[in-house]
């Protein structure tokens, strides 16, 4: 995913940015 799509307030953007990178990583295996 790209970090630019992620906003909104900090707490629910850091939880949104880990959501992504674990699902970019159980994509890539």
């Amino acid at each position: 995913g790209r970090v630019v799509e992620i906003y909104g307030p900090e707490a629910s953007g850091k939880t949104t940015l880990a959501l992504h990178v674990i699902a970019e990583a159980q994509k890539r295996g």
